[in-house]
């Protein structure tokens, strides 16, 4: 497949994903799985965005959209900030969150049975009465050719006025593999499962699974590369009817 055909085919997917966006919004920020290996001296510009359609009975539709810069420092540490936008059920998009993001390579790539990482962040909410989070991830990621497992958990604490007590916890994985022409084929599951020491019943979980698709491309004669994710997840139980997502990231050595 020619880069100009494969560009185009993506741009079709995205635009059929960003289309779904408009009239949905998601719940967590669980779209994006991140890897424990950093790339030293890469900077990226990044655009991603999810949303969750509320099942007939339920009038809850939500969108949220992340732009965020990041920076490989050296060899193990990773640092970038973002902002979002949120829109809630009766209410217009807004700027919501302002938020510092760190990832730490802990093991050598391919060293031991599985690469491990740490992910720390903080969200600062927009408005006085919105409350602020810190979020600890532990990355794990395994290659068994042809497939990459990776898996992040995480262990979200708010803090602020309105804030809830207790630390909550949600988990996302995916299993993808190389289709051809420099295209992954992958299967990810996400869900919450509430806090710790007081989860939820499972059919009360926050729980989805779904196909994704991902890739990357060159644009023209521009440095880097331009990576991509579209895919839609099917929720369960308590969750959503459904999330469509998208990721575009743009990456080159600085």
């Amino acid at each position: 497949m020619k880069t100009s055909t494969k560009t185009s085919v993506f741009a079709a997917g995205l635009l059929l994903a960003m289309g779904r966006l408009s009239t949905a919004q998601a719940s967590a920020d669980l779209i994006k799985i991140y890897s424990p290996i950093v790339e030293e001296g890469e900077l990226e510009f990044e655009l991603r965005g999810h949303g969750s359609l509320a099942r007939p009975s339920s009038n809850s539709d939500v969108q949220a959209h992340r732009f965020e810069i990041s920076y490989g420092v050296n060899s193990w540490w990773a640092t970038g900030l973002f902002g979002e936008m949120q829109q809630n059920p009766g209410s217009g998009i807004r700027y919501a969150v302002t938020g510092f993001e760190n990832i730490f390579q802990l093991t050598p790539q391919g060293k031991y049975w599985v690469d491990f990482g740490l992910y720390l962040e903080y969200n600062r909410g927009a408005r006085k009465d919105d409350t602020d989070e810190f979020e600890i991830k532990l990355l794990f990621e395994k290659q068994v050719r042809p497939f990459i497992f990776t898996v992040n958990l995480a262990f979200a604490q708010e803090t602020g006025r309105n804030a809830t007590t207790g630390v909550g916890f949600e988990y996302t994985a995916v299993a993808k593999a190389p289709v051809g022409h420099g295209i992954d084929l992958g299967v990810q599951v996400l869900g919450e499962m509430g806090k710790i020491g007081h989860f939820e019943p499972f059919p009360r979980q926050q729980f989805a699974v779904g196909p994704v698709l991902s890739g990357s491309t060159r644009i023209g004669n521009l440095p880097g590369k331009l990576k991509y994710e579209i895919g839609y997840l099917f929720g369960t139980g308590a969750s959503a009817r459904g999330l469509p997502k998208y990721i575009l990231e743009y990456e080159f050595p600085f």
